[in-house]
């Protein structure tokens, strides 16, 4: 599914934000990284920073077939959010 769909389904009610939360971050990579969090919309990205501050390595549980994202897409995450005023360094 790519972010057009889920954005579509996000704003039509039928996901919520931890569940576009869950999704951007199993896909997130180098590559993709960019488009995918600039195609969101601050309200989404709250989850992700929101996220990306609790996240503690092999200690969180995912439900719903959601894989727990690596560290190095953790870490591209919070980078991104830095750079783009979403989330301060202090909160790294």
């Amino acid at each position: 599914m790519n972010m057009q769909s889920i954005l579509s389904l996000y704003s039509r009610g039928i996901i919520d934000g931890p569940t576009v939360q869950a999704k951007v971050m199993e896909s997130i990579d180098d590559s993709n990284g960019d488009e995918l969090l600039s195609a969101l919309p601050k309200e989404l990205l709250c989850f992700i920073r929101d996220f990306a501050i609790r996240y503690k390595p092999g200690e969180m549980i995912c439900f719903g077939g959601a894989q727990e994202p690596t560290q190095a897409q953790v870490d591209f995450a919070r980078r991104w959010l830095i750079s783009h005023g979403v989330m301060s360094d202090s909160l790294s």
